[in-house]
C-alpha cells in the first residue's frame, strides 16, 4: 500500500527527484519504508531516506551519469585488516545493488521494529562515494573511489565492505577534519572524473 501511494505521489507530481523524513518520522507512523524505496529505486523513482539534501544532491549527479539507482549510507566501522571502509543502513538499498550470494530478503525493519527493510549485502565492484557538503555555508563535494569486496551478513539491514587505496585511518582523519556528514551516495562505477569536473564549473572546492 505504500508503495503505490508512495509511485502514485512521485507520477502525479511528476517528481524525478524525492526526499522522505523517513527517520524518525515514519517509524511513529508504524510504517518506516526502506524495502519500498529499494523498490522504487529500481523503477527509477530515486527517494532520497532521511531528507538529507545534500546527500541527495550527490546522488542525482551521479544518478544522472550513471543512469542508475544509487544508495544512501552511513559510514559505521573501518576494517584495518583489509583496508576498509563498512558503509551500512537500514535496508533501502536497489535489489539489484545487493549480492545475490547473500540470498537479499524483506524483512521487519531492524531498527524501528515497524515497517519493511531490505536485508542483505552489497555486490561487489567499483564504487564512487560522494556527498555535496554544506560547511560554514559553503558547498564542498567529497568523493572517493573505492571497490566493495565479498562480505558475510553480519548485521541487519543493508551493509558492505568498501577497499580503498588511502590508508583507511588516514581516511577517517581527513573526514573529521573536514567535518564531513555521515551520510554518503553510493554509486557503481568510477565516476571521480565527472564529480570533479562538475565542481569545477560551479566553483566548489573537491575534498
Amino acid at each position: 500500500r505504500l508503495a503505490m501511494a508512495m509511485r502514485e505521489i512521485i507520477e502525479s507530481n511528476r517528481y524525478d527527484f524525492s526526499a522522505l523524513k523517513c527517520w524518525p518520522e515514519m517509524g511513529n507512523l508504524k510504517t518506516t519504508p526502506c524495502a519500498v524505496i529499494s523498490r522504487l529505486a529500481d523503477e527509477g523513482k530515486a527517494i532520497i531516506c532521511e531528507s538529507d539534501i545534500d546527500a541527495g544532491l550527490a546522488y542525482m549527479v551521479m544518478n544522472i551519469i550513471s543512469e542508475k539507482p544509487c544508495f544512501v549510507t552511513d559510514l559505521i566501522n573501518i576494517r584495518e585488516d583489509i583496508n576498509a571502509l563498512t558503509v551500512w543502513h537500514c535496508g533501502n538499498a536497489a535489489l539489484s545493488q545487493l549480492s545475490c550470494k547473500c540470498q537479499p530478503r524483506i524483512e521487519n525493519h531492524p531498527l524501528a521494529g515497524q515497517g519493511t527493510a531490505m536485508v542483505g549485502t552489497l555486490k561487489e565492484g567499483v564504487v564512487t562515494m560522494a556527498r555535496f557538503c554544506n560547511i560554514d555555508g559553503k558547498y564542498k563535494l567529497f568523493v572517493k573511489k573505492g571497490e566493495i569486496v565479498e562480505t558475510d551478513q553480519y548485521t541487519p539491514g543493508t551493509l558492505g565492505n568498501i577497499v580503498v587505496e588511502t590508508p583507511v585511518r588516514e581516511f577517517i582523519y581527513d573526514i573529521f577534519e573536514n567535518g564531513i556528514p555521515h551520510h554518503y551516495t553510493i554509486a557503481w562505477g568510477d565516476y571521480t572524473e565527472e564529480l570533479v569536473a562538475y565542481a569545477k564549473l560551479l566553483g566548489i572546492e573537491v575534498i
